[in-house]
């Protein structure tokens, strides 16, 4: 990454720490972010390796967070879903045909005008 991204990164970092220590009245995280500043201005070496680090933190977030909030949207909205529709809706795709030679269904319809305003 380019230096000004780097600094772009840590100046988050930085501003973060500080936010959360004025929030939640944590008077350590200031004196970390005061730290964390200084050292990456006198030092780019550190400032790298800061952001090197929050970089891989945030792939391991993002990588825990997608399974998590995928497994939950799925058991608590889709799953419950996919049960309700297969208990209320008999034969939806039409398999169990019981009379019919095939599953193709003949639609006699005469297009209109108003047919093709709204296709969507």
């Amino acid at each position: 990454m380019k230096d000004q991204d780097r600094y772009k990164t840590i100046l988050v970092i930085v501003t973060g720490f500080l936010v959360i220590a004025w929030i939640f009245k944590i008077p350590i995280l200031t004196k970390i972010s005061a730290g964390i500043a200084v050292l990456c201005i006198f030092f780019p070496f550190v400032a790298k390796w800061i952001e090197w680090a929050w970089l891989k933190l945030a792939i391991a977030l993002g990588w825990i967070n997608s399974r998590i909030l995928l497994s939950i949207i799925y058991f608590i909205f889709l799953l419950p879903i996919a049960w309700l529709s297969r208990l209320f809706t008999k034969d939806p795709l039409k398999l169990k045909a019981i009379n019919e030679p095939s599953l193709y269904l003949t639609r006699d319809h005469l297009y209109k005008k108003e047919d093709l305003e709204n296709i969507w």
